[in-house]
């Protein structure tokens, strides 16, 4: 739309109804600057403390006389209103000096992060136009020795600068005029200095005092870097308001600071990002004094919010804020209300004051209530633009079509505004990201990856961002059908999936664990021995096939059996008549086990799997052993089929060379007591105490009646039928017995993008269970899931489905390259180290001989190859475990995942790890070094050096102990 289409007005009243959350006009002194504001604190409160660091401190006399010092020393030596001075520099006290002092004379302040690339920083100070830098005594040495000769250098740690004249300067500052310039990353290859000015910082700054600063509020926390804008609350908001800043140095350690800042307990505002948060969660805060948390940089999940309200026990208030570095920290906010926001995203709410809110379309016209839109954000607050990119500006910042003489800022988010009134954050409508709080342009990875000598051409995409694929443009391994949307997927040339490829060099072992019917008819004489007066065995029966065919064979062999059902409430009427039918005609005993709370269980499992299935099996595990207990029998018949086998199990053990049953036994009984020990709904809300008994758990034997029996699926239809009159329920959809089972695949599909069996089918078929073909049919359920009736049964459950969450694992960056020859990922991630910070350097690689397109000739991002982060496990590029720590915690890792080597900056979860072999290298871990770490814990920070961070120093192992790890994650359960 052009912007002449919808004429300005002059009634404040009519411009402000193209907005999409009502605006709020506050007046605020604009003519004032911030550092003025301090000057009057500090004479209302010289004594005051202003900032403190361990044992320095300085009162609000002492930090403007010093600052007033240094910024009689910057102009003597040069400085000029309007210019621009770096700062260099560990957050400390004197950090706070050289701040107020570059305002006091005039100039804007350039923060610049000490752990940056000589490159960027060098970048930043030559593009900034900064005439001198300011150091301490830690960062001078990061100048290079040509810069240190062009560019005046000042250690403010010098004592000879703090002497003379302590008055304030009285400077006159335009509330035009530049205040500061922080770097962003840029499309353009570059970053891009977003230039603040004073009035836009006033209007913000003064809002924040009045929505965060309350009597009870004595001390803000400043530990993050001052190059990223959430400093600037933590620094002018307490300095305008007479309260204490606890300044946290960047100390070099793996810990992340906040864990310092909690531990020291000594402030009553925070501001993190919702990563940091998520650092809380299994965070003791009983004791906390923790008032007001301000959240900004990225999304923040309801769930996450909700779990730290709860260990604060409500005494905090938390705000979501939302805003663009080019709209000074924060335009808007939302205060999170635990009775409210339960699930998703947390809101980020309505403007703050004097900012304007739009949603408009792609013709810049406003969508209609309901509707998804770009966020465009007017009012005081939008800054001045890009420095010295006039062109970048004029495409970000444009004139607003509905104000006459004020300006956009096109943020490139989208949101919505929900039934009440708040707006919802919904993602980019790009390719710049956030990756822990921190904002990315893919494009500037790019340009940096494409001066590597050799390399033609490049995209950089994030495992968040890649959306799944289309069914049309799936690609189907050629042995066993699995869809390349099943995650850590890769394909020969040849169409064979790694899997596949990975499952060739063990069949020898797998030949070895499985056995025969005789070998099972031992099994049954072993029970029979026990002389149980009633029962030789349990065995489940769900009224599928797979369970009502190993029933029928039980009772071959002799074994005197007790049948059990789990009615979890949503077995069809004909898959009971079947499950009836079948013991009547066996004439074996059978009891329908149940409990009240299984809708509490199937959300429990949707929330944390994406599927009914793990919840409604560890029920079926949990009662089967409370009933042997019972019954007095020690072994539990399970039917599961040989692909549920393989991932449930199996994929682990079968990486070793050799099979040895003794490990492998103990290896499950060690699986099922971490199995058993999973804070979820089945251990809140049934009676485990059977199954949290270790003596319990290694007294009972569970049979896999499928690693005896190699019947294909046809003999198993058609021997049931005869023997036992069983019959396809039809009114089940795509399952034999649940009406849930349509739930679990449609859920699964929406917020994993693939199918939920694809995993066991593709065991059945490499194990001759069934054929290709026949397990592409059972994955299609184009035709077979009743949407309508499903989405019944979801609201019914009273579960919110999360279709935008992929996976659990945190995003990673994947760089794509066409080049002559595969460059080592050490050697490029080496070079982009030196031109890009840290968290912007891709963790895979993957040439490849030309970038895939669409039609259009656009790069297709769908046709990417997913990395192949499993198989690349053990390769160059990794850093090497240094202490005693990581060395045992790399061995353990390399058990778990069943890889040969691991570094201690790899990704657990990326690595193929998932829940359950995260708690059983979690339980190692307890073992081992007497220490318990949580697995929410572990999965915000999965990886070698975290853990040893958090194990400390002063750890000790103790000698290993346990057998193999074996993959125990709760499978698809179809019958």
């Amino acid at each position: 739309m052009d912007n002449r289409e919808i004429a300005p007005t002059q009634s404040a009243r009519t411009r402000d109804a193209y907005t999409a959350v009502p605006p709020a006009k506050a007046e605020y002194p604009s003519d004032v600057c911030v550092h003025q504001l301090f000057e009057s604190q500090a004479d209302r409160t010289p004594d005051a403390v202003a900032a403190r660091a361990g044992n320095e401190s300085l009162t609000y006399r002492e930090l403007n006389f010093r600052a007033n010092q240094l910024a009689r020393y910057l102009v003597a030596k040069g400085v000029v209103p309007r210019g621009s001075v770096a700062v260099l520099m560990n957050r400390t006290p004197a950090c706070l000096v050289s701040l107020l002092a570059i305002i006091k004379a005039g100039a804007a302040y350039v923060p610049v992060d000490a752990g940056l690339p000589a490159k960027r920083v060098d970048y930043i100070l030559t593009d900034s136009g900064a005439t001198c830098v300011l150091t301490d005594r830690e960062t001078r040495s990061l100048l290079d020795e040509p810069r240190s000769a062009s560019t005046l250098v000042i250690d403010v740690d010098d004592p000879s600068i703090y002497s003379g004249e302590t008055s304030n300067l009285g400077l006159a500052v335009d509330p035009e005029q530049q205040v500061y310039c922080i770097y962003t990353s840029g499309s353009t290859g570059l970053p891009k200095g977003v230039m603040v000015q004073h009035r836009a910082l006033m209007n913000y700054v003064w809002w924040a005092k009045k929505q965060y600063v309350t009597d009870a509020v004595e001390s803000f926390a400043l530990y993050s870097s001052l190059s990223f804008d959430l400093t600037v609350t933590s620094i002018f908001v307490p300095l305008i308001s007479g309260r204490c800043i606890d300044v946290y140095p960047d100390l070099g350690e793996d810990v992340p600071v906040i864990n310092r800042v909690l531990e020291d307990n000594r402030v009553d505002v925070v501001k993190l990002t919702p990563a940091h948060l998520a650092l809380l969660r299994n965070t003791d805060l009983s004791q906390s004094r923790l008032k007001v948390l301000i959240l900004g940089g990225e999304d923040l999940r309801a769930e996450t919010a909700g779990d730290v309200h709860k260990r604060l026990d409500g005494r905090a208030v938390i705000y979501n804020e939302y805003g663009p570095t080019e709209t000074v920290v924060g335009c808007m906010i939302h205060r999170y209300d635990p009775a409210v926001d339960l699930h998703g995203s947390v809101p980020i709410g309505v403007g703050i004051d004097n900012m304007r809110i739009y949603l408009l379309d792609d013709r810049r016209r406003p969508v209609k209530p309901g509707e998804v839109g770009e966020i465009y954000i007017g009012g005081d607050g939008v800054t001045l633009g890009y420095k010295d990119k006039p062109q970048v500006t004029a495409d970000h910042f444009i004139s607003n079509p509905f104000v006459e003489g004020e300006r956009l800022y096109a943020s490139g988010d989208l949101g919505r505004v929900n039934e009440r009134g708040a707006l919802v954050f919904l993602g980019r409508k790009d390719l710049q990201i956030k990756l822990r709080g921190y904002r990315i342009e893919l494009g500037e990875i790019e340009s940096a990856l494409l001066s590597y000598p050799g390399i033609k051409e490049c995209i950089v995409d994030s495992t968040k961002t890649a959306q799944s694929q289309a069914a049309a443009q799936l690609t189907y391994c050629t042995k066993c059908g699995l869809a390349s949307s099943f995650p850590n997927t890769t394909y020969s040339a040849e169409g064979v999936c790694n899997h596949c490829e990975a499952f060739d060099k063990y069949r020898s072992v797998v030949d070895d664990y499985f056995s025969t019917m005789d070998e099972l008819q031992s099994i049954v004489t072993e029970m029979k021995s026990i002389h149980n007066s009633k029962y030789d065995c349990i065995v489940a029966l769900s009224g599928g096939k797979d369970s009502t065919y190993a029933l029928c064979r039980m009772i071959e062999t002799g074994a005197r059996v007790l049948a059990f059902t789990l009615d979890n409430g949503y077995i069809s009427e004909e898959a009971k008549q079947n499950i009836n039918r079948v013991v009547a005609r066996l004439g074996v005993d059978h009891r329908y086990l149940s409990t009240g709370h299984m809708k509490e269980i199937f959300v429990d499992s949707l929330k944390r799997h994406s599927n009914v299935c793990n919840g409604c099996f560890k029920t079926i595990y949990t009662f089967a052993i409370n009933l042997a207990q019972e019954v007095g029998v020690k072994h539990v018949v399970m039917g599961l089929s040989k692909g549920q086998l393989f991932e449930t199990r199996l994929s682990a053990l079968f990486r070793t060379s050799t099979f040895d049953n003794a490990a492998f036994e103990k290896s499950l009984v060690d699986a099922r007591k971490i199995y058993h020990r999973i804070d979820d709904a089945v251990s809140r809300l049934l009676d485990t105490t059977c199954v949290k008994n270790d003596k319990v758990i290694e007294n009972i034997r569970f049979v896999d009646f499928y690693r005896y029996c190699h019947a294909s699926r046809q003999e198993m239809y058609d021997y049931i039928q005869e023997r036992v009159g069983w019959a396809r329920p039809i009114d089940t959809g795509r399952s034999t017995n649940c009406l849930l089972n349509d739930v679990g695949i449609y859920v699964h599909n929406k917020e994993r993008r693939y199918h939920n069996y694809s995993l066991p089918y593709s065991w059945d078929v490499r194990m001759g269970h069934i054929s290709r073909e026949e397990a592409m049919r059972e994955l299609d359920d184009s035709a077979d899931i009743d949407v309508e009736r499903v989405e019944g049964i979801i609201k019914d459950l009273g579960y919110e489905l999360n279709d935008q969450v992929v996976g659990s694992a945190e995003a990673q960056l994947v760089a794509y390259y066409v080049s002559a020859e595969e460059f080592p990922a050490s050697d490029l991630r080496q070079f982009l180290s030196e031109i890009l910070p840290e968290y912007m350097v891709p963790r895979s690689f993957v040439q490849l001989d030309s970038i895939p397109l669409t039609p259009n000739g656009k790069v297709n991002r769908q046709a990417l190859p997913k990395p192949d982060l499993l198989r690349k496990a053990g390769t160059d590029g990794q850093a090497a475990p240094r202490t005693p720590v990581e060395k045992q915690l790399a061995e353990l890792w390399k058990e778990v995942l069943q890889v040969d080597s691991v570094g201690i900056h790899d990704n657990f979860f990326e690595m193929g790890g998932h829940s359950l072999p995260a708690l059983m290298l979690l339980y190692k871990i307890d073992s081992q070094f007497h220490k318990t770490i949580s697995i929410q814990e572990f999965s915000k920070v999965p990886t070698i050096s975290a853990l040893a961070a958090h194990l400390g120093s002063d750890t000790e192992a103790v000698p290993p102990g346990l057998g193999e790890v074996v993959d125990q994650s709760a499978p698809a359960y179809r019958g």
